[in-house]
């Protein structure tokens, strides 16, 4: 009757499947590239910020997603 240790990077999303961690982790980050390479100047601590939110909201609302995009990487008022 062992029990699996959960990997810290998947997360439970509700009835959803779960998500892994790592995978939004790298998603976040060739996100910031691409961001990067079309000019914005985006940094790596903005990308994993923007990991944690995603982690944080509802991955399946894409105008919760564009906000905390948003909130994570603009720089002006």
């Amino acid at each position: 009757m062992g029990v699996e240790p959960r990997d810290p990077a998947i997360v439970p999303s509700g009835p959803r499947e779960a998500i892994d961690g790592h995978r939004l982790l790298e998603r976040a980050v060739g996100f910031g590239r691409a961001l990067r390479k079309a000019g914005l100047a985006v940094d790596l601590a903005a990308e994993i910020d923007f990991a944690r939110a995603l982690g944080i909201v509802d991955i399946g609302d894409r105008e919760v997603v564009r906000a905390a995009g948003a909130a994570v990487f603009t720089r002006r008022r």
